[in-house]
């Protein structure tokens, strides 16, 4: 896991209850596609999680958040 989230886990409550359901599925048959745009936590996406993804899924991301 990288290691920010390891750190986030450690002081915020919240995140670490968050972090514990993130195994389980959130699938709706009404989603089709997904469209993401920054995602906050996209360095805690993993190949292996990515991979249990069954629809269409792009990802946008900036190389840097500063100007």
């Amino acid at each position: 896991m990288h290691d920010a989230v390891v750190a986030m886990d450690e002081v915020d409550q919240a995140f670490a209850e968050a972090l514990a359901r993130a195994a389980t599925s959130h699938r709706s048959g009404r989603v089709r596609a997904a469209f993401v745009v920054a995602p906050v936590l996209g360095r805690a996406f993993l190949p292996s999680t990515l991979q249990a993804i069954t629809i269409p899924v792009e990802i946008v991301a900036a190389a840097s958040t500063t100007p």
